[in-house]
């Protein structure tokens, strides 16, 4: 007997201004943000659960958790978190990530 299973495939991106551009080029590109911060109101976007993109290997568990916990907090002025939960741009995942 075959079981009927769903499966959901959520598409994502990540912005890593912390090391491929200068801060100026990236500033320019925030002169969206008003539009950008409509989509996530709207529901057309969701936005965290990070605060910034760490790299898991390289980061307490402590760390991870805090890091969860800023970009809730700061996700909330646009709405509800995302309650995905995953590491960006990770190769392979720690012992402390569930």
């Amino acid at each position: 007997m075959t079981s009927k299973r769903t499966a959901h495939i959520i598409s994502h991106t990540h912005w890593d201004r912390e090391w491929y551009l200068p801060y100026e080029k990236h500033h320019v590109r925030l002169e969206n943000k008003e539009r950008l911060g409509k989509y996530i109101t709207e529901g057309h976007l969701l936005i965290g659960p990070w605060y910034i993109l760490q790299d898991a290997f390289l980061t307490s568990g402590e760390a991870n958790v805090r890091n969860m916990q800023i970009g809730h907090q700061d996700s909330k002025r646009y709405g509800e978190p995302s309650k995905i939960g995953y590491f960006p741009d990770t190769f392979g995942l720690v012992g402390q990530t569930p």
